[in-house]
């Protein structure tokens, strides 16, 4: 198990559904923004096939960092492998919006940071964050992630164009170890 100073970052069981459900919606208006899978209503059937999913994913890792204190649900943060190179994992993360503000999201990013490369060997990781999100690029330079530039039309969204650009952000292990 992982943790921070204030922070628990459990791998997802099915306890967490509703504690995740709740998070989703006080969040739910914020994250339309910047996620596609955000523009619907979460059920409890969803947030349990979700968890699900996670379990049985042989190379992606969840966590849901959890207040050690208080054992508020405060996001879902997930490496996930890019099968395209070699031990590269890109970083996705979401934080209850009443969370916001406290650090909790780049607590857990510099965690998985050490975890990516101390435990599984990571070569170089990655967060692509809309343009407009500012707060996330905040979180990214914070990190020490290095700004990449610009993948254009790289993801889906649902406004007129149907797609958004990136901008990507990086950390080797050189970066934090050089």
């Amino acid at each position: 198990m992982l943790e921070t100073a204030r922070l628990r970052l459990d791998l997802p069981v099915m306890e967490h559904a509703p504690l995740m459900g709740i998070a989703y919606k006080n969040s739910q208006k914020e994250l339309q923004n910047w996620m596609v899978w955000a523009q619907h209503e979460l059920t409890k059937e969803d947030a349990e096939d979700f968890i699900t999913k996670q379990i049985e994913h042989e190379t992606d890792i969840t966590f849901f960092p959890v207040i050690k204190d208080t054992s508020q649900f405060v996001g879902s943060f997930t490496l996930m492998l890019d099968r395209e190179s070699t031990k590269a994992y890109e970083i996705g993360y979401w934080v209850d919006s009443t969370l916001t503000g406290n650090g909790y999201a780049t607590e857990v990013v510099n965690e998985l940071v050490k975890y990516a490369f101390d435990e599984l060997d990571s070569k170089r990781l990655f967060i692509r964050i809309e343009t407009q999100n500012e707060a996330s690029k905040k979180v990214a330079k914070k990190c020490g992630f290095k700004y990449e530039g610009i993948t254009r039309n790289g993801a889906s969204h649902w406004g007129e164009s149907g797609t958004v650009d990136l901008e990507v952000y990086s950390l080797v292990p050189t970066d934090i170890k050089g």
